[in-house]
């Protein structure tokens, strides 16, 4: 009966997660100790402690405290996560690996541990995910070069709070362990520091998203995130691979590789050091005017960003930030917003995988030119460029195949991001064809794309016919070569 008692207790932080043992059958025993958990059953463990250094919190108690506060924990090194999903990447069996970041580089050391009530739990659902910051603390901790860690017995200071989108631990200022005390410690005997930030907003200029808001939702898809805005400050920036790598006073460092810094982070207070998201700052305005390395002064300030809510090393994160607004001055553009059309869709070509049903027409290829047209497999969408090293004369269309409108009318939208444009009414164009492609007119695209970011075309209206082809023309000269993406082409009806 407490073993009931205490899950029904629990189902309100732990009901979404689901279970994990990697590298385990169920039921065999998990990180090599006699009679372990398994994937089905966690292990029951009655909450206990006060969440003092004389009486830390055991595990299953720092579940239950959610709420923000600095308190100790005790419990066992059980496993990892080695990537951005806790379910899919939880690890509880040497060898342990490095998680996999944005780049396709291998992290070597490890940024994060699970600890358990008791040494052979192998079900993440009764864990704690414990943040290790960069230091004595996740060198002395991490499993990547510690595997011998797996099993001992340590105590944490830090902050309960969700990580990885379940009951966790960040901050982590201190620990006990092997019989040595690492770390600078915190407020001795718990307690919450701080009230802990709710998440607020919807999302739009008027009534935008908080940091907390953006951690809540917790949306860790690497593409087609939804997108919103958020206001926050701005605290820092990310110089190295992890969340845990933050700079939050300059000077700020230029990342390896970098001209500038390519991030930053914000928060709801501006003087946090927790309760972070990363956002990516893309080549151009946005990039050119907030980077700290160049504009230390914008430290501390509030920002109104608009972006894709995406995973962003490997956390909760801002991408494709097409607009970001600083004391009055707009970096970027504000996005135009363009209502679904009416109907149904009655074709569709997302770029996703391939060209799909899309051929290209290459009308002019400059000398040395053997394409113009491709699927981009990284960003998902149809690319043009008449650029190898310099610019070519080129004339390509992308033409769809024939769709049957039944002598009705229709609506045609699509997204788009360009750059190095010079001239985008003459580089990037739209034709339709009623007649198979015999006879060709030119449509008026409402919204030019003008930097990375994906951008919504308009709503374009197609006239009332028996089929229709649409083509999009994209044109360059040895003076100069856009690049132009498309993606999510959608006709309704």
């Amino acid at each position: 009966m407490k073993k009931l008692g205490f899950w029904s207790m629990l189902a309100a932080t732990m009901l979404m997660c689901a279970c994990s043992n990697v590298g385990n059958e169920p039921g065999d025993g998990g990180n090599n100790n006699e009679g372990g958990g398994n994937n089905d059953e966690p292990t029951f463990v009655e909450p206990a402690g006060e969440g003092t250094e004389e009486s830390p919190y055991n595990v299953s108690k720092a579940l239950l405290v959610q709420d923000g506060s600095n308190a100790w924990v005790k419990g066992y090194i059980v496993g990892q996560v080695a990537g951005a999903d806790i379910t899919a990447d939880s690890q509880f069996d040497a060898p342990f690996t490095g998680a996999v970041y944005d780049d396709g580089s291998v992290a070597t050391i490890g940024t994060n541990i699970l600890i358990a009530a008791k040494a052979n739990e192998s079900n993440h659902s009764a864990c704690l995910v414990v943040q290790l910051p960069k230091g004595a603390i996740r060198e002395a901790l991490e499993l990547l070069g510690n595997p011998t860690n797996d099993g001992k017995e340590v105590e944490l200071y830090g902050q309960l709070t969700k990580y990885f989108g379940v009951a966790g631990m960040k901050s982590t200022s201190k620990a006990k362990f092997d019989g040595t005390s690492i770390g600078e410690g915190g407020n001795e005997g718990g307690g919450t520091t701080t009230d802990p930030i709710e998440g607020e907003g919807k999302g739009t200029k008027e009534e935008p998203y908080n940091a907390a808001a953006v951690t809540s939702l917790n949306n860790m898809t690497k593409e087609n995130g939804p997108k919103a805005w958020v206001k926050a400050y701005i605290v820092g920036q990310i110089n190295g691979k992890s969340v845990s790598d933050v700079e939050l006073e300059a000077p700020f460092n230029i990342p390896d590789g970098s001209s500038k810094g390519t991030n930053l982070v914000i928060a709801d207070d501006a003087n946090a050091t927790s309760g972070f998201v990363a956002v990516q700052l893309p080549a151009g305005a946005v990039r050119d005017g907030l980077n700290l390395p160049e504009h230390p002064e914008m430290d501390g300030k509030e920002v109104l960003l608009y972006g894709e809510l995406l995973a962003y090393f490997s956390s909760p994160g801002i991408k494709n930030v097409s607009c970001a607004i600083v004391d009055g001055t707009v970096y970027g553009s504000e996005p135009v917003e363009v209502e679904t059309p009416e109907g149904s869709v009655i074709f569709e070509e997302t770029f996703t995988s391939s060209m799909g049903s899309f051929t290209a027409d290459d009308r002019m290829l400059g000398e040395g030119l053997t394409y113009v047209w491709k699927h981009d497999s990284s960003y998902k969408c149809a690319k043009a460029s008449a650029y190898n090293k310099k610019a070519f004369d080129s004339e390509s269309w992308l033409v769809s195949p024939a769709i049957a409108l039944n002598g009705k009318a229709a609506t045609l939208s699509f997204e788009h991001a360009a750059n190095y444009i010079n001239n985008a009414k003459e580089e990037m164009r739209l034709f339709y064809s009623t007649n198979d492609g015999a006879d060709w007119t030119e449509l008026t695209i409402p919204v030019y794309a003008s930097s990375w970011t994906f951008v919504n075309a308009g709503n374009i209206a197609l006239p009332a016919a028996d089929s229709i082809k649409i083509a999009f023309a994209y044109k360059s000269t040895s003076a100069g070569a856009c690049t132009w993406e498309i993606k999510n082409v959608k006709i309704y009806q």
